[in-house]
């Protein structure tokens, strides 16, 4: 062992360069000495998401949403270091360097640095300095889950004479008026624009979206006036809009969700361009546009030889974005419906007796193929009951059915859903006993969990619940450790009973926690061995589960990590309520424990065993504010949906006072009743017939294996994971 010598900082050696694995001490406020790498600490100061050494690298990690901060640290070119922005859905898109947190602007990010400190208190301030400074550049991000409406740039012929430009365009500028062009405050998905290439060396295309009022006095100027407000700039390879350098095509740009409010005009200024971000010439035609009166319905042109910044805009020269914009959102029913570029159906659905009509049409591009048929259920044998599934054939739209194996009246054929066969779309399921058909569900009104028509709601629903939870999701992106909580009753607990202990009983997770053998155990063994068995380490053995949406969430973080950062602390008790009142969610003794953990965030899961009581609103609002005050952010769980023979009015009070709880004291909030209500049960894929049947004749109000699935899915989805 060499000795040890002390040194003052004065003799300690200059470093040239820092190593992005170098070592540094930090302590937390009253916490041990500990050792950190130089870059996470660089990556927390700022709130950053991801730090590379060259930008190179920061440009090939595009699994982050939009929005998310980059850190450039180590890039041979020093303008390249500094702080980027994440443009684009995860998987998409770019990294644009922020201009005030730039190598360049070194003061305002040694001012911000001065200002951090290795404790979260400081991060949490360096990252609202930053925030305000980058007010300007920053853009709401809209992400969405569905498809909307479509912009497309129609070109139309070029004259043999009249009064045109001629030459070939480079850049193309065409833009939309919120409320008037397409309908205010609608999600956009994408941009269709046509190119004829006049040459093969285009590489990528690049977009710049700005905005300006209806009312501003520059509003049939060219795009770039001053008072424009910039949005982003986003660069596309050619491939990744659908086109080949130097061959006709038409680029489909993805808008990711971006909204015109009523009275604001967007406008997409697009050019493409070769390695060198020089414009190429794309050739667009142009000419005459009837019925238009403002310029910004004629778009603009930047031709050959023109200086950046200049644009032609001509009075009926033009490329102009169409009024009629074609959508992807259409009604269901038989009704009136509009062509969807993926196969789908909209159809009716009835049960009469065991006969099942299914009647409509399935689109896909553009084109419709008539479904017209009446499917006859044969029973099940004695004191069985099968599940079908109906189908229609893509092509030809042919219906077929397919059914489970026979299985015990009222109990487990819901865990043995057949999956839909190749090359057919599921339209229908039904539930049949020995005595026929006692229910069926029209599946055709969903895309996965959400019914179409309502993919704005649920878009905006998301991004609400992924705004409270941006802590948490940011701790994920940079592989924090993560504390998450589920409290509420049995179907939290998933419980082999109670221990008579309250200590016990109130700990977090234990040996009697996440088991299958009470809270399953009307299910045959077959059944039951569906769910995988895992070692939880309690001394127990292997005799846990990882089902419910808390495991789901779980999940969902731990991917968007990369690693297993997500300790669940199941803090669940069967059969309690919301209530102030011996062992129930306010109960002080209880409630204290998961308060004093320190959780990131809790599911708050209570409602089911108290259905129709005029207390739970309150209960709740109490119950979140108490998590919002030790800093931990509540999620509320509706209830989910108890068995046919249970009252579905309480059950709907319930799930009411649930949302508006959530609503009204700011916490996150997944519904039930959209994946399981009457009018959605097509969501859950099952009448409610099949429903909670896990405990029949007992209260019917466990779900089973493949409900918490499905309740687990809607938990990813509507809190904006998936």
């Amino acid at each position: 062992m060499s000795d040890l010598e002390t040194r003052s900082f004065e003799q300690l050696p200059a470093a040239t360069a820092v190593s992005p694995n170098a070592l540094t001490a930090v302590q937390e406020p009253g916490g041990p000495m500990q050792k950190l790498q130089i870059r996470q600490l660089l990556g927390r100061l700022i709130s950053t998401d991801e730090t590379t050494e060259e930008e190179a690298d920061l440009q090939a990690l595009l699994d982050y949403p939009a929005n998310s901060i980059g850190l450039v640290f180590a890039d041979p070119n020093p303008a390249k270091n500094g702080w980027w922005r994440k443009v684009g859905a995860p998987g998409t898109g770019n990294w644009l360097q922020f201009e005030k947190l730039s190598a360049d602007a070194s003061a305002e990010v040694q001012a911000l640095v001065d200002q951090a400190s290795a404790s979260e208190e400081a991060a949490g301030e360096s990252a609202a300095i930053a925030a305000a400074l980058l007010a300007d550049t920053i853009a709401t991000n809209a992400k969405v889950n569905a498809s909307f409406d479509t912009i497309i740039a129609t070109a139309v012929d070029r004259p043999a004479a009249g009064n045109y430009s001629t030459g070939n365009s480079t850049n193309l500028a065409v833009a939309v008026m919120g409320g008037e062009d397409v309908p205010a405050d609608t999600p956009l998905a994408t941009l269709l624009v046509p190119f004829t290439f006049t040459s093969s060396a285009a590489t990528k295309i690049i977009v710049k979206r700005s905005s300006r009022l209806s009312t501003d006095a520059w509003l049939n100027s060219q795009p770039g006036n001053a008072g424009d407000t910039v949005i982003d700039t986003r660069e596309f390879t050619l491939a990744e809009v659908g086109l080949v350098s130097g061959v006709g095509g038409v680029a489909t740009i993805p808008l990711g969700g971006q909204t015109a409010p009523d009275g604001t005009l967007l406008i997409f200024d697009v050019v493409a361009v070769n390695n060198s971000d020089v414009p190429q010439y794309n050739n667009l035609s142009h000419g005459p546009v009837s019925g238009a009166t403002q310029q910004y319905q004629y778009g603009w042109y930047r031709f050959e030889g023109q200086a950046a910044g200049f644009w032609e805009a001509i009075p009926i020269i033009a490329i102009r974005p169409a009024f009629a914009v074609t959508t992807e959102l259409f009604d269901t029913g038989a009704g009136a419906v509009k062509a969807d570029p993926f196969r789908s159906a909209s159809v009716d659905v009835a049960l009469v007796g065991n006969n099942l009509t299914v009647s409509g049409k399935l689109f896909a591009n553009g084109n419709e193929v008539a479904v017209s048929d009446t499917v006859t259920f044969t029973a099940a044998a004695a004191g069985k009951e099968w599940a079908f599934g109906v189908y229609a054939d893509r092509l030809t739209g042919a219906i077929s059915t397919e059914a489970t194996e026979q299985r015990d009246e009222e109990l487990d054929a819901i865990e043995y859903l057949p999956a839909t066969p190749a090359g057919k779309v599921l339209l229908a399921r039904a539930l049949v006993r020995d005595s026929g058909a006692v229910g069926a569900v029209n599946c055709a009104q969903f895309r996965g969990l959400i019914k179409i028509g309502q993919e704005p709601n649920m878009a905006r629903h998301a991004e609400r619940n992924r705004g409270l939870l941006r802590p948490v999701i940011g701790k994920a992106m940079r592989g924090d450790a993560i504390n998450w909580g589920g409290y509420g009753d049995s179907i939290t607990a998933l419980q082999t009973g109670a221990p008579s202990d309250a200590a016990v009983r109130y700990a977090a997770n234990g040996e009697w926690r996440d088991r299958r053998s009470v809270y399953f155990s009307a299910y045959p063994s077959d059944t039951l061995a569906l769910l995988p068995l895992f070692d939880f380490g309690d001394g127990s053995g292997q005799v846990h589960t990882k089902i419910g949406w808390n495991w789901s969430i779980k999940a969902a973080l731990d991917a968007l990590a990369g690693a297993d950062v997500v300790d669940y602390l199941n803090y669940g008790i069967g059969g309690t309520t919301s209530a102030n009142s011996d062992n129930n969610g306010l109960w002080p003794a209880r409630i204290a424990v998961p308060l004093a953990a320190s959780l990131d965030a809790v599911v708050i899961a209570f409602g089911m065993n108290e259905r129709g009581s005029t207390s739970t609103y309150a209960n709740i609002v109490n119950m979140v504010g108490q998590f919002q005050a030790e800093g931990a952010i509540p999620i509320v769980m509706g209830c989910p949906r108890p068995h046919a023979d249970e009252s579905v009015s309480n059950w709907r009070y319930t799930c009411d006072a649930l949302e508006a709880a959530a609503m009204d004291s700011g916490a996150a909030f997944i519904s039930t009743t959209a994946i399981a209500d009457d009018r959605n049960l097509g969501a859950i894929g099952m009448p409610a017939e099949a429903l909670c049947s896990t405990n029949i004749g007992a209260g019917g109000n466990h779900p089973g294996i493949f409900e918490l699935q499905q309740y687990g899915r809607a938990a990813v989805e509507q809190l904006g994971l998936a």
